[in-house]
């Protein structure tokens, strides 16, 4: 990976676990990964990090690393923020169809809606490793009052059809999440 030692090493743990999240979305998804992080946290990476794809092996890993930053979204997502309301409920429309129902969606929060948004984007193969993490903790939420209505931690297949359809039609939304990323750095 093409990072910049000296300045890496002056980065916070979630400033790098962002970083991390970031270069793992799939690169025809993002405009550009090394403008999105110089934004946010300066010119910690070179220019090729927009090439670069994780290793296979390395992958268990970086999920393990990076799935509790997509926690913090919690605590820092504007729900006063129109336009990422309107786009995270276009989102849930086009992505949960025919996957969760209404009571469910009623359950899941704003927060929830935003790490699945995510995790839509990520390499296929983190998807798996970071969904497991976000369900595991929304039923957390569940298991004293509606256990009945937590959800499985396996992927579904429908789901990730849905996820691939929204993300070819939809670039990620390095706007929003800016706002959201920044905040959770603070």
């Amino acid at each position: 990976m093409p990072v910049y030692h000296a300045l890496w090493t002056a980065k916070s743990s979630t400033e790098k676990q962002i970083i991390l999240l970031i270069i793992c979305i799939q690169t025809p998804y993002i405009g550009s990964k090394y403008e999105f992080i110089t934004l946010l946290f300066g010119p910690v990476l070179g220019h090729t990090i927009d090439q670069y794809t994780v290793k296979p092996h390395r992958i268990p890993a970086l999920a393990e690393v990076c799935a509790p930053i997509l926690q913090k979204i919690n605590n820092n997502v504007d729900s006063t923020n129109n336009s990422f309301v309107v786009l995270m409920h276009r989102f849930v429309e086009e992505a949960f169809k025919g996957i969760f129902g209404d009571v469910h969606k009623t359950l899941m929060t704003l927060s929830f809606f935003a790490q699945i948004y995510v995790i839509c984007y990520l390499e296929t193969p983190m998807r798996l490793n970071f969904y497991q993490h976000t369900v595991a903790s929304f039923n957390r939420r569940l298991e004293s009052k509606n256990k009945e209505l937590t959800i499985s931690t396996s992927i579904p297949h429908n789901l990730i059809t849905n996820m691939d359809y929204w993300a070819k039609r939809n670039q990620f939304s390095t706007q929003d999440f800016r706002h959201i990323f920044t905040a959770v750095c603070i």
